[in-house]
């Protein structure tokens, strides 16, 4: 049986229209030091509470994209793992209004679809030692007023999302290496587009299939790191 250290739940959201991304960029409290300043999907680790895949990427949606910074002070268990001095992110000081960051986040659910399963391996570096995890990617495509409500936010330096930043990029940075992709996102971007993305890191990606319903669904093929939901 596969021993993961994760599962992640994240989420391709592109816009319609520009074929850009919107994604979350680390701040420079990140632990792992080599990936502050760089983007990632937005989402996030599974819990034991999670009862799916989708359960996972909609419970860090739901807690991510809101003004509300207090839940994000304590360390979380799925950090426990990370190499590097934890601090508490860096604060926001202005954020988009409640009603845009709400029109936002239920325009990017409710276009969410199951994409795809990626066992990803992790190779040693900033003194950690390599490891697996599962990766469940979904896609949202909004609708591009949508979008342009975000860039137009992020542009009077208002975040819609309390840990971290939001950023959106473009496909021609990303592949020129002028934004750095953190963990697995150069890999998936790169599946997702068939193009080459920088991969400095040389993380490495296996397509297992579609994100399956239940994470019990997985536990007879990977054995978890972090306890899973049992079906109690």
């Amino acid at each position: 049986m596969r021993k993961i250290r994760h599962h992640v739940g994240v989420v391709i959201i592109e816009a319609e229209k520009t074929g850009e991304f919107l994604v979350s960029r680390y701040d420079e409290t990140y632990p792992t030091k080599c990936f502050r300043g760089a983007i990632n999907l937005i989402g996030g680790n599974h819990e034991k509470k999670d009862k799916s895949p989708l359960e996972i990427l909609l419970r860090e949606i739901n807690q991510e994209l809101s003004s509300n910074q207090e839940y994000i002070n304590d360390r979380k268990a799925s950090l426990k793992d990370v190499i590097g001095d934890w601090q508490p992110p860096q604060e926001i000081k202005s954020f988009a209004s409640e009603g845009d960051i709400l029109l936002i986040k239920n325009e990017i659910i409710s276009n969410i679809v199951p994409y795809r399963d990626y066992l990803c391996s992790f190779p040693s570096f900033e003194k950690r030692a390599e490891f697996d995890a599962l990766q469940s990617v979904f896609v949202s495509k909004i609708k591009q007023n949508i979008f342009e409500l975000v860039r137009r936010n992020l542009n009077e330096d208002k975040n819609i999302k309390n840990e971290g930043f939001a950023t959106i990029c473009n496909l021609k940075d990303i592949r020129e290496g002028r934004i750095l992709c953190a963990w697995a996102v150069p890999c998936i971007l790169s599946d997702y587009k068939n193009v080459v993305i920088p991969n400095p890191y040389n993380v490495k990606i296996k397509h297992i299939g579609k994100p399956r319903n239940s994470i019990l669904d997985y536990t007879n093929e990977f054995e978890y790191k972090i306890p899973t939901y049992t079906g109690d």
